[in-house]
């Protein structure tokens, strides 16, 4: 942001001396364009980070419960041996769990795939993630997304070149994917399985 103000004395210099100098418009244009694009990334990843902050637990909130074999007893027999044999027994519940993903999407079956890098913050005892993705959509247009599931709803909000809003949803809709994402990415964690057994149990 600091280099704005060097652009608009530079412009208006140009424009005092448009003759000999108006070509300087162009580099101006190009900077500026620069300059937002920066800044629209700052302001995306700083949303993102206040968000993190506020939905991860605090270290003194965190109540460690040690996963044992009575636990274990509603989950059908292939769980329980895997959860045995991954020696899982008498280790703590995973509170929070942190993915990295890297791989290729597409918006419908016969779409072209596009690359993406993403990061995944799950929070166990009280289910919730959120999510943050770039993709690139195509030379130079790279899209930014987060999607969050907090207290029962979900949020969506995706940005091109992390200025312009492409999707923005939240509510009852959003909400039904993320909650079979978090039935999904909670599987990375073994000792999440028994919560996430618990959270689909029938009463």
């Amino acid at each position: 942001m600091f280099a704005l103000p060097a652009i608009l004395i530079s412009q208006a210099l140009v424009f005092r001396f448009w003759q000999d100098a108006k070509f300087g418009s162009i580099a101006n244009i190009i900077i500026l364009l620069g300059v937002a694009l920066a800044w629209g990334g700052w302001s995306f990843n700083r949303m993102v980070e206040k968000e993190k902050q506020a939905f991860l637990p605090r270290p003194n909130e965190q109540i460690q419960t040690i996963l044992t074999r009575e636990m274990l007893a509603g989950l059908p027999p292939i769980v329980q041996s895997w959860l045995e044999r991954s020696n899982s027994i008498g280790k703590p519940f995973a509170q929070t769990v942190h993915l990295q993903q890297q791989g290729e999407m597409r918006t419908s079956p016969d779409g072209k795939w596009m690359t993406f890098e993403a990061q995944q913050i799950i929070q166990v005892p009280e289910p919730g993630f959120i999510w943050t993705v770039c993709v690139q959509a195509a030379p130079f247009v790279e899209l930014t997304g987060r999607d969050k599931y907090e207290a029962g709803k979900g949020y969506m909000l995706i940005k091109a070149l992390s200025l312009i809003t492409v999707a923005d949803a939240s509510g009852p809709k959003p909400t039904r994917a993320p909650c079979c994402g978090i039935l999904a990415a909670d599987l990375a964690s073994r000792r999440c399985i028994v919560g996430v057994h618990s959270m689909g149990s029938p009463g």
